[in-house]
């Protein structure tokens, strides 16, 4: 247990917002990705060439490249190669997000030293997926989720909705991020209420790590829970719900993921 809360702090105190490139020229392609992308609490630039990519990455280092292969002049291919020839830029995962299926294209860049080849239109997990593994010491395996839900902690029966006080503000159906002033110890486990689209989702979580006053001194105070025992109908409501919420307004009629 102690292994998996030091983990589990280190995780918590390390993971922060990155800075992401995002270089396309279709317009609706990079709307809809760089909306994706901040709602999963990244900070994007985008440009619509790969010589402005360039431009900004003198000024700026990315955390992580995502290009389109069809630009206007240099392709994104041979910015790939570019990014990998300059020593100050070669260590930046470039990741290539395209319509082209070709396997000569997906050889070349992989060749060429890419973190990953997605094929549009992409899921958004898969997308989430590539990102975090090509950014993060221990990616996460599922989407995380900034929310604001209401629950209830212990007895349904005594206990009273916190909406202001103590709520969840990050979601993933393989756990959840308690705001609250007064966290538990590492190891607690906690039956826990909350609701999803008016239907109550019961849970058990094992606390894994507590951000206190202590060891947080600016800055919201909480905890992360891992779900202990969820139903997979539960699991399969907070896909569904992430999922709409991620792709809200960018997504065609008719379908729940964004043309990526």
């Amino acid at each position: 247990m102690d292994k998996d809360k030091n983990v589990a702090e280190q995780q918590a105190a390390k993971r922060g917002i990155g800075l992401l490139l995002a270089v396309d020229g279709d317009v609706a392609d990079s709307f809809c990705t760089s909306i994706l992308l901040q709602r999963l609490e990244y900070d994007i630039y985008t440009a619509k060439t790969a010589e402005d990519a360039l431009a900004i990455m003198d000024i700026a280092t990315p955390s992580l490249i995502l290009t389109a292969i069809n630009l206007p002049q240099m392709n994104g291919i041979e910015l790939l190669k570019n990014v990998k020839r300059n020593p100050r830029t070669a260590s930046i995962p470039v990741i290539i997000h395209t319509h082209e299926k070709n396997p000569e294209y997906e050889e070349s860049c992989r060749s060429a030293g890419c973190a990953n080849y997605l094929v549009k239109p992409v899921d958004p997990n898969t997308l989430y997926a590539a990102v975090q593994s090509a950014t993060e010491p221990a990616p996460r395996r599922v989407i995380r989720f900034k929310t604001r839900l209401g629950l209830i902690v212990e007895d349904e029966a005594t206990a009273e909705w916190a909406v202001n006080a103590e709520c969840i503000t990050y979601l993933s159906e393989s756990g959840i991020y308690i705001s609250t002033a007064d966290p538990q110890p590492p190891g607690t486990v906690l039956p826990i209420i909350f609701s999803l689209k008016n239907i109550k989702i019961r849970v058990e979580g094992i606390v894994l790590y507590s951000l206190t006053k202590k060891n947080r001194p600016f800055g919201e105070y909480g905890m992360g829970l891992k779900f202990l025992q969820i139903a997979e109908k539960d699991k399969n409501l907070i896909r569904t719900f992430i999922m709409e919420q991620l792709t809200k307004n960018i997504a065609p009629k008719g379908k729940s993921s964004p043309p990526l």
